[in-house]
């Protein structure tokens, strides 16, 4: 969900970032939990991300996190 829901924000908005609230609600949409959790939960999963080998196209920047500028993302829907 976190990947689709970054390479989507990208594909229309590629400088933008997606917030850790934005990123939440799409993650765990059904899930009520406090900002605190909402914000770890956001950056253990982009860490482990990271980890997996997106580290060179994950950014965090501010308070959000995008994809980078530079590469080309297409989202394909079934």
């Amino acid at each position: 969900r976190t990947v689709l829901a970054l390479a989507a924000h990208h594909a229309h908005q590629r400088s933008d970032t997606l917030g850790v609230e934005e990123l939440a609600e799409q993650m765990w949409p059904d899930e009520r939990m406090s900002v605190s959790a909402r914000r770890n939960r956001v950056r253990v999963t982009i860490a482990n991300l990271r980890q997996l080998g997106l580290a060179d196209v994950l950014q965090t920047q501010g308070s959000g996190y995008r994809f980078n500028a530079d590469w080309k993302v297409s989202v394909a829907r079934d």
